[in-house]
């Protein structure tokens, strides 16, 4: 007998809301704000920065839990969807634009957002917040999954709008910036799939692994560890994702000196192990 999948081991993994104050969430560990500004001005810090939201502002901030101060301007109007980041990752793409252009959300949360741009997204938390209601669907999981997927690929777009106009304002970008950016493009062609050690990176880039990890860590808040579990996770679930392969075969494809290790590794970048994330398929 087919089961309804209507419901979440814990609270489902978006919140809709309205209003400004709902931003600050300390309890939300490893959850992402997304918000549009449909009028007036606000503030909040961010990272221990000032940041001000206006009229067609975006505002994607990975880590809610880092954001205190939230102070609303009379006229202010926002609508914002908070994500859990576990099931947003879930749902996107291997090498989706978010991995690249974390870094620079760390340094700058805010787009300031194209009146299409903003009205798309709007469109997309309304859709959200319609699928949230409807628990009775026997897909309740994966419609939330298609409506969170649609969103970040009208997150994405804005942003990488933006990290385009920067490019071509501040020219081909040297020293430390272009160090991540080329440690991205390293990883987008593929490499995490059997080189998950800094060393290797550091290689391929001519620096040294104590100035790797310290420019990375400087630019983007992360940990060069960190950015490779990003890409290596989207790749250990395709992999899991095909029957045909057994865990032993991926581990093997992927370089692991052993099933176990990869399956503790599996469990530290994914949150579950390989056998429980097929069961859950």
């Amino acid at each position: 007998m087919l089961q309804k999948n209507s419901s979440f081991s814990q609270q489902p993994p978006f919140i809709f809301s309205e209003n400004f104050s709902d931003i600050i969430r300390p309890d939300l560990k490893n959850w992402c704000l997304h918000l549009v500004c449909l009028n007036g001005t606000g503030g909040f810090i961010y990272n221990g920065t000032l940041y001000v939201v206006k009229k067609n502002d975006i505002v994607i901030a990975p880590h809610i839990e880092r954001i205190t101060e939230v102070k609303a301007g009379k006229h202010l109007k926002v609508s914002l969807v908070l994500g859990d980041l576990r099931f947003i990752n879930s749902q996107l793409p291997e090498n989706h634009y978010g991995i690249k252009g974390e870094h620079s959300l760390h340094n700058e949360p805010i787009i300031h957002g194209k009146k299409r741009e903003v009205s798309r997204i709007r469109l997309d938390f309304l859709n959200i917040f319609h699928r949230l209601q409807d628990k009775e669907n026997f897909y309740y999981k994966e419609s939330l999954g298609a409506a969170s997927l649609q969103m970040n690929y009208d997150l994405f777009e804005a942003h990488r709008r933006r990290d385009l106009e920067e490019d071509i304002k501040s020219g081909i970008p040297q020293g430390a910036a272009s160090v991540v950016k080329n440690l991205t493009q390293i990883l987008e062609r593929g490499d995490a799939l059997t080189h998950r050690d800094v060393t290797y990176y550091a290689k391929c880039l001519n620096v040294s692994p104590k100035y790797l990890s310290e420019t990375v860590r400087r630019l983007t808040g992360k940990s060069v560890t960190y950015l490779i579990n990003r890409y290596t996770g989207p790749i250990i679930s395709k992999l899991l994702k095909n029957e045909k392969l057994s865990v032993s075969q991926i581990a093997y494809r992927m370089e692991f000196s052993s099933v176990s290790y990869f399956s503790r590794y599996t469990k530290r970048v994914l949150g579950v192990n390989p056998a429980e994330f097929r069961r859950k398929l």
